[in-house]
């Protein structure tokens, strides 16, 4: 399912745009390209894209760099502390990290938690 990223290129965003998109009313959804293994740490393959608020339009996140093939790479975290990093960097307090092959979360949890809410009962 998610195995088609890669094939929705030129549809792609680099991390520069993505406020700018999340303003416009689209969710960043992480995916599980490849099901998480308990190693060290949590490894697996994990890309991102962006998902408009009526479902109809998906903008894949790609680094700057080119591929050895010639065009844009996806942004892949291979650990879940590099996706959790990835999220914080544009202002999510919480994540939902999906850990097997095929499945994707919307990232809900965008900006400065209540103060008054964490003290809550």
């Amino acid at each position: 399912m998610f195995e088609s990223l890669r094939d929705e290129l030129p549809n792609v965003i680099t991390e520069q745009q993505i406020d700018l998109l999340l303003e416009e009313g689209y969710v960043l959804w992480v995916a599980c390209l490849e099901t998480a293994q308990r190693k060290q740490q949590w490894v697996g393959e994990w890309a991102f894209y962006m998902l408009s608020a009526d479902g109809q339009r998906r903008k894949v996140i790609v680094t700057t760099r080119m591929s050895s093939a010639g065009g844009p790479d996806l942004r892949i975290q291979k650990t879940i502390g590099g996706v959790i990093s990835f999220l914080h960097k544009f202002g999510y307090s919480a994540a939902t990290v999906p850990f097997n092959q095929g499945e994707a979360f919307p990232q809900l949890h965008r900006g400065t938690p209540d103060p008054e809410a964490a003290s809550a009962p």
